[in-house]
């Protein structure tokens, strides 16, 4: 991997490091400015596609008031684009509360103009059958 994948590829591990630290602190706010662009979009199942970090604050802060926690990911393939602005991820999750649950999720990140990465896509879903 080429230096600047290489750093790409710690910046979006950092991300996501602190997404788990952010949720599992139940502070949506910190999660939603440290990993998410201004432009993100959500793409939660069995919802409506989010747009921007205050749809996806009130989301993500819905998820933890109905009290998920316990996060924990595993980002399997992260793969750079040879632009070096673009890159995705693709991993599992699971959850310990309130019942345990296991999922998979992509995401999609980008280069910001301050040379930041930030996720501009979010899509997971459980792997327990729709109830």
């Amino acid at each position: 991997m080429a230096t600047g994948q290489s750093d790409a590829a710690s910046a979006i591990r950092a991300l996501s490091d602190a997404f788990v630290r952010h949720f599992n602190a139940a502070d949506a706010d910190q999660l939603v400015r440290a990993f998410y662009a201004e432009d993100a979009r959500l793409l939660p199942p069995n919802h409506r596609m989010l747009t921007g970090r205050s749809q996806i604050r009130e989301a993500l802060q819905g998820f933890i008031e109905a009290g998920l926690g316990g996060l924990a990911i595993d980002t399997y393939e992260l793969e750079i684009a040879s632009s070096g602005d673009l890159a995705y991820g693709i991993g599992t999750f699971s959850l310990a509360r309130p019942l345990p649950d296991r999922g998979k999720f992509i995401e999609v990140y980008r280069r910001q103009a301050d040379g930041s990465w930030k996720c501009v896509a979010d899509m997971f879903s459980s792997d327990e059958a729709a109830t």
